[in-house]
């Protein structure tokens, strides 16, 4: 999913490990929800953290495989920014309005984003 470009771009005032920490926090509360479980991915060395949305989907008779459907990723920016930019794989679009709701109760405001969530990639 890393190399897809990203669904979305928005832009934060803040810290990213901060801003992904309390992301996360409220992530924690969906836990289950549409079968999505996410998960904190941190990289300090490139200034960056990830929170992954991952489902398990059949993989054959008897096992599931789990595959991710929704990545948020939280890069520092100058000037004290965070870009935050989301991937979605089949079934992540759906999950992504919800993300970025909870992303602004962490911000204090809403982000910057491009493009704007009222319109959806065809």
């Amino acid at each position: 999913m890393r190399q897809s470009p990203p669904a979305r771009v928005g832009t934060v005032a803040g810290s990213y490990l901060p801003l992904a920490g309390c992301s996360m926090s409220h992530f924690e509360r969906l836990q289950g929800e549409h079968s999505v479980r996410y998960q904190l991915l941190s990289a300090p060395a490139t200034k960056s953290a990830s929170i992954l949305g991952i489902v398990r989907l059949p993989g054959g008779l008897f096992y599931t495989v789990p595959t991710p459907v929704l990545e948020l990723s939280f890069k520092a920016g100058d000037e004290g920014t965070v870009t935050i930019e989301t991937r979605t794989a089949f079934g992540g679009s759906n999950l992504e309005p919800q993300v970025w709701t909870l992303v602004e109760r962490c911000a204090g405001k809403a982000p910057t984003l491009v493009p704007p969530l009222s319109w959806n990639r065809p």
